[in-house]
């Protein structure tokens, strides 16, 4: 009867098995576990904003400082929404992005912004989801921060009312 097992393995065979057990096991060395991917190991500019996927990155992982100016860019648009002022007959300010008033100069209401708007853009529109479909707004700027918004109804007159009103300054 022979023995079970034979001869020993030989020396080449030995070390070609160890080296597959060492290649299979490589990668997982390389990444113990995770997947994940830090800031140094990306390359300057070498990933677009076409490569990542919707939502996949939110506001809470992005340094404010890394922005370059899109906050001085966002603080140069002024918005506000002013009351129906048919009914108030202040021309109140129901919302805005600080500091912007109205006052009702007749039938206009003159809209005061934080700081000028003779250099910027500035437009205004009638907001009503029921009635008023028909109706427009007038803007013209008066001085510095101030401009006059008449509000025109379907017949073509001026008429309070509710409007937004926004500038967007270079």
């Amino acid at each position: 009867m022979s023995k079970l097992g034979g001869k020993r393995p030989s020396a080449p065979l030995v070390l070609s098995m160890v080296a597959v057990v060492l290649a299979l096991t490589g990668t997982s060395i390389a990444l113990p576990g995770t997947n994940t991917v830090d800031g140094g190991d990306i390359k300057k500019e070498t990933i677009k904003g076409k490569d990542i996927k919707d939502e996949t990155i939110t506001g809470d992982q992005v340094k404010e400082t890394s922005l370059k100016g899109v906050r001085a860019k966002a603080s140069n648009v002024m918005a506000a929404t002013v009351s129906d002022w048919s009914v108030a007959t202040d021309c109140a300010v129901d919302s805005n992005t600080e500091g912007i008033t109205g006052a009702v100069v007749g039938t206009n209401c003159e809209i005061t912004f934080p700081k000028s708007v003779q250099n910027c853009t500035v437009g205004a529109t009638p907001v009503h989801p029921t009635d008023d479909v028909s109706a427009q707004t007038s803007v013209r700027k008066i001085s510095g921060a101030v401009v006059r918004v008449t509000r025109i109804d379907e017949l073509g007159e001026p008429r309070p009312g509710l409007f937004s009103i926004i500038a967007v300054c270079p």
